[in-house]
């Protein structure tokens, strides 16, 4: 997995430079956390399989728990406006909440919600 080094908020962060999918599995998490070298880890929206935005299939939720469980903060960006199950929506809110898992329309608006 290739990555691009930036810096969010005067911290390091590791941001997935590929193209398409790039997260299918916990396993694939695992692997992002490895290959990184950086405990903040960007994705853009489109590099999560579309599983991940169906709770039912708990994509979601390994990888979430792979992230944290490592110590590492994920942030996922990109327009969300689609995202319509109300249980989605609490999931991204409560993460935002707590900051080691965030979604964010922009890089930009990373640095108010990683904690």
């Amino acid at each position: 997995m290739h990555f691009e080094s930036i810096e969010i908020k005067g911290q390091p962060a590791a941001r997935v430079a590929e193209r398409g999918v790039v997260v299918t599995s916990a396993q694939d998490a695992l692997t992002l956390v490895a290959e990184s070298g950086c405990g903040r880890i960007v994705l853009r929206r489109e590099q999560l399989h579309p599983d991940f935005y169906e709770l039912r299939t708990g994509l979601a939720g390994e990888v979430m728990q792979k992230i944290v469980t490592y110590g590492c903060r994920l942030a996922i960006v990109g327009d969300f406006a689609d995202v319509h199950s109300r249980s989605f929506r609490a999931l991204m809110h409560e993460s935002n909440r707590t900051g080691r898992v965030v979604f964010a329309e922009s890089e930009e608006e990373i640095g108010a919600l990683w904690r």
